[in-house]
């Protein structure tokens, strides 16, 4: 089963003001459109989604907005793709398990006290090129840091990845602070900040991330992935943080969407 024609996306409940949809990024919306006309149509998993093409007709927007509408989905584990075969709903078992919420980026930013713990080249490990989709072949400007709270209070460790455009404008000062690094970033690049994708979930802390912390090995803490894209689409930083147990926390105020 396929995906008949999915809901003519415009924002028409009058209950959401113009001012709330402003908030909300186009692939967004574009994405919950898309979600409730697979609930409307009471597709299954393993049902197919339109094409790429497709789905740009239908919403009249470019292709870089619908992948990052599609993007979003697979993110929250809703959909997935197969090389060759197309976009399809995933397994409802996958389904439960993510929960996605829209924000600011200057919300999630802090100030560094970074301690550089290591700088050289490296390949995206596996995991993160994944989670960014980006070739794992690729050399990318690789540091490590610690960030602190106070002096001997480590809050998180850091592994950021910056790609070869990008890499000649990053110096061990940058990521060391008191900036984040992004804002050294946005100064040299020549596209605009467009967003950031980020994905958190609980691991056991590995031995090195434990020393570094100052806490056993296997400990669990929560760990982020973000990426940060600009308005073509190229990603400008990437990163890896594993936080303190103890010492960060990550809280959000939740409101009714037509409240």
């Amino acid at each position: 089963m396929t995906i008949r024609a999915p809901l003519a996306f415009a924002p028409a409940d009058p209950a959401v003001t113009p001012r709330s949809q402003e908030l909300i990024p186009l692939y967004r919306q574009i994405s919950d459109d898309l979600l409730a006309a697979i609930a409307h149509q009471g597709l299954k998993p393993g049902d197919a989604l339109p094409t790429e093409g497709e789905l740009c007709r239908t919403y009249g927007v470019s292709r870089i907005t619908i992948r990052k509408a599609l993007d979003e989905l697979v993110a929250r584990h809703l959909i997935v793709r197969r090389r060759g075969s197309g976009t399809f709903i995933s397994d409802a078992d996958r389904m439960a398990k993510s929960v996605s919420l829209t924000g600011f980026i200057d919300d999630v930013l802090m100030l560094n006290r970074m301690q550089v713990l290591a700088e050289g080249k490296a390949r995206l490990p596996a995991h993160v090129a994944s989670f960014t989709r980006l070739d794992p072949e690729v050399l990318f400007r690789h540091i490590v840091g610690l960030n602190h709270i106070n002096e001997g209070e480590p809050i998180v460790h850091i592994a950021f990845w910056f790609p070869p455009a990008v890499a000649p404008h990053v110096t061990v000062a940058d990521v060391a602070g008191p900036l984040p690094t992004i804002r050294h970033i946005e100064q040299h690049h020549p596209h605009r900040l467009d967003h950031a994708r980020q994905r958190m979930d609980a691991v056991a802390a590995t031995p090195v991330i434990a020393a570094a912390l100052g806490i056993a090995p296997g400990t669990p803490v929560l760990r982020a992935l973000r990426a940060y894209s600009d308005t073509e689409g190229a990603p400008m930083e990437i990163f890896e943080a594993h936080y303190h147990p103890d010492r960060y926390e990550f809280a959000a105020t939740l409101f009714p969407r037509q409240g």
